[in-house]
């Protein structure tokens, strides 16, 4: 069975203080028409296998773990996965949260099994919001997930700078100096209509720092005429929003939120 494992971006990210280990998060997540494809083929045995790219996965790959999840919790048959990768990874698009939570729904299809929040918990702290696939408010460490009525009256454009970003490299940068609270979620959502000057990235200048390319893409970004420029997720993606008639460069992607 195939499908498509869709990517995300943040419009606001908002860190806060550890609990277990892990950052408290505030954020709003939209999903987007840029995908893999994924395609699962079932064993009779307990298995599980995965190629990217014709690349041999490891157990860290998260496809790979969804598939063993639905396994243990449901003593399901195991799975040969096959993905044709079009996420860039380490861009902040959720592309390995994004395969993983694409297999679980090839199981939950097949198989008409549930797939429940402590599941999602495992495969990541983005995999709940990005399983319900519409636009979402995601709290503490990922599992308070909230749909949000949200329509975003810009065109979207994305720039990846080159080097990527480490999600852990970027979140301990951040704790070495965390800097001003400004609250971006809570901004956006009590705005009657949606205001592009409330978006913004907790992590931005943690990644910048990391990656200095990420400051060139947030100028290519303005200069080629974007209203805003927000780092999605811990880079090193960035996302420019236009207006809806702006001409974007051939190095600027377009992307279109699924509503």
């Amino acid at each position: 069975m195939k499908t498509k494992a869709y990517a995300k971006i943040n419009l606001t990210l908002d860190v806060f203080e550890k609990t277990d280990g892990l950052h408290l998060l505030d954020t709003v997540i939209a999903p987007v028409d840029l995908s893999d494809d994924v395609e699962v083929n079932f064993f009779e045995d307990k298995g599980v296998t995965c190629t990217m790219d014709g690349v041999l996965q490891d157990e860290t790959n998260s496809a790979v773990k969804a598939a063993r999840i639905m396994i243990e919790e449901y003593d399901l048959p195991g799975a040969d996965v096959t993905i044709q990768k079009h996420i860039p990874l380490s861009a902040g698009l959720g592309g390995s949260t994004a395969d993983g939570v694409a297999v679980f729904r090839i199981y939950s299809d097949v198989f008409g099994v549930k797939v429940t929040r402590s599941m999602l918990k495992k495969l990541g702290s983005d995999a709940a919001a990005m399983w319900q696939n519409r636009i979402c408010r995601a709290e503490g460490t990922g599992g308070i997930v909230t749909p949000v009525k949200i329509e975003v009256p810009y065109k979207i454009g994305l720039v990846v700078a080159e080097g990527g970003v480490s999600t852990a490299e970027c979140y301990a940068a951040f704790d070495e100096n965390p800097g001003k609270r400004r609250r971006f979620t809570e901004n956006l959502l009590a705005k009657k209509a949606f205001d592009v000057r409330a978006l913004g990235n907790d992590l931005e200048d943690a990644a910048t720092a990391l990656n200095p390319n990420i400051k060139e893409a947030i100028n290519r970004l303005y200069l080629a005429g974007a209203k805003k420029a927000v780092m999605t997720g811990s880079g090193s993606g960035v996302v420019g929003y236009f207006e809806k008639d702006a001409y974007l460069p051939e190095d600027v992607t377009e992307l279109k939120i699924l509503y």
